[in-house]
């Protein structure tokens, strides 16, 4: 099983909160139950100009509220906070770099054309910005 998570803190049009992202998705992989592979998928995506788009598929997982998933307003169908709890379920501590461990890659796009890559000892050293 794998997993693809992206929790994108940054700004979007109206009120920010610390936890709001114009983009929450989740899509867990795994063993080949259709060609792209995915188990489960979910997303609450800012599509721009305040436009947000929710999607689901494959079977929940028994721990998921998915009452959440009829809230009026799109981007409350699944929230950061929501994410962080289902992980939780896997023991992934999505925030916390201590819970990385091993060597960590970081790529930044500065420009769509010339991204920078950097070699790090660990995530935590990633995220402190010190080179191995």
């Amino acid at each position: 099983m794998g997993m693809r998570v992206v929790a994108d803190p940054a700004s979007f049009a109206g009120v920010r909160r610390p936890l709001d992202s114009p983009a929450v998705i989740w899509n867990v992989y795994g063993p080949d139950p259709n060609p792209i592979n995915y188990v489960r998928t979910i997303s609450a995506v800012d599509e721009g100009g305040g436009k947000w788009e929710f999607q689901q598929s494959g079977e929940p997982f028994p721990f998921e509220d998915v009452s959440r998933y009829a809230a009026r307003r799109i981007r409350d169908r699944f929230p950061v906070e929501l994410l962080l709890e289902y992980l939780r379920h896997f023991d992934i501590d999505l925030f916390n770099a201590e819970f990385y461990c091993g060597p960590a890659t970081m790529i930044e796009f500065k420009s769509p054309k010339h991204p920078e890559m950097h070699e790090y000892p660990t995530f935590k050293a990633a995220r402190e910005n010190k080179p191995s």
